[in-house]
């Protein structure tokens, strides 16, 4: 389910950064997968590394989601920060998804 968070946090980044992209179906998937990320699989899992990154990540999932339907403008030039934000989310789930296919140990 990592990849799939991942995906949909590059597709939060591509919305948030690129005007024409901008899709409320694109926004709910992204509210939805954040929803997601933090009450079932993070809140299940707090004491693991996966868990405390479905947390954050999924706040700022949902943060940015609602930054993009216009119900919540918590940041003035928002885009920018959450684009950031997600970004940062999906090098994290891709750099560790990576490691742990290459047999490496996600932490030391």
């Amino acid at each position: 389910m990592g990849i799939v968070m991942a995906v949909i946090m590059l597709l939060g980044v591509l919305v948030l950064v690129n005007a024409r992209w901008k899709h409320k179906s694109i926004s709910i998937v992204l509210l939805l997968g954040g929803l997601w990320n933090t009450f079932w699989y993070g809140l299940r899992h707090i004491n693991s590394f996966w868990g405390n990154s479905a947390i954050i990540t999924g706040i700022l999932m949902v943060l940015a989601a609602l930054h993009l339907l216009g119900i919540l403008k918590l940041v003035k030039g928002g885009n920018k920060f959450y684009a950031i934000c997600l970004f940062a989310g999906f090098l994290l789930y891709s750099i560790t998804i990576i490691q742990l296919n290459l047999g490496y140990p996600i932490l030391k």
